[in-house]
């Protein structure tokens, strides 16, 4: 499709190979909700400074630069195992990204569908109508039904939907941007995504191109 290439990418913390990539680093809803308004980004604010984060369980360093995982937030979701975070030095934190628990055997999306159409609704009702991307690259190899989370694993297929300022005035203040996405570990294991972008996270931008060329 031939805006296949300009697909938004809002989250920095890597797109499908994250999950993979943390349990590495880490040695590796009870009743399906999202958090109230008085506790949206499961309870985190923007702006948090590292000393409080560095208070919530299952605290950990990751190895890009301010960059960190937490295990439960101050509003948890029982649908999420792992909470990323980018946390600066002067904005605090500016971006959460929450990781579903893997969905075993599931090769051909079913479960993963069935979740991302749970929460998009569920994220509709509370912000408004999502930008959606479903659909499979022309000519992919991966084109077989058995093949949707392989398609997924290799960038070949996109199951996205974001809900942004631009296009939704009226989002809570803290929030600039959300992104809801299917993800694949390998050829039969997903996991949904959960993202916010908060309202400092330009300043984060700018703290960390500050800082990328620092030593030369």
């Amino acid at each position: 499709m031939p805006f296949a290439s300009t697909l938004p990418r809002l989250f920095l913390l890597g797109h499908l190979a994250t999950k993979e990539n943390i349990m590495r680093l880490l040695f590796l809803l009870p009743a399906l909700f999202l958090p109230s308004a008085a506790a949206q980004t499961f309870g985190l604010q923007s702006g948090m400074k590292l000393e409080a984060i560095q208070k919530l369980p299952g605290f950990r360093k990751l190895s890009s630069d301010f960059t960190y995982a937490i295990t439960t937030p101050p509003t948890p979701n029982a649908q999420f195992e792992t909470y990323m975070l980018l946390v600066t030095p002067k904005a605090g934190l500016c971006k959460v990204l929450a990781l579903g628990k893997t969905n075993r055997a599931d090769s051909y999306g079913d479960t993963l569908r069935n979740q991302f159409s749970t929460f998009e609704q569920l994220l509709t009702n509370k912000y408004g109508p999502a930008e959606k991307f479903d659909f499979l690259k022309a000519n992919s190899l991966w084109d077989e039904p058995r093949d949707f989370a392989m398609s997924l694993r290799m960038n070949e297929r996109y199951l996205s939907a974001y809900w942004t300022r631009e296009k939704l005035p009226n989002l809570p203040a803290d929030i600039q941007a959300i992104a809801l996405e299917g993800n694949a570990l390998n050829s039969t294991d997903t996991y949904i995504t959960v993202g916010y972008e908060l309202r400092n996270f330009a300043a984060c931008q700018q703290e960390m191109k500050a800082g990328s060329g620092s030593g030369l």
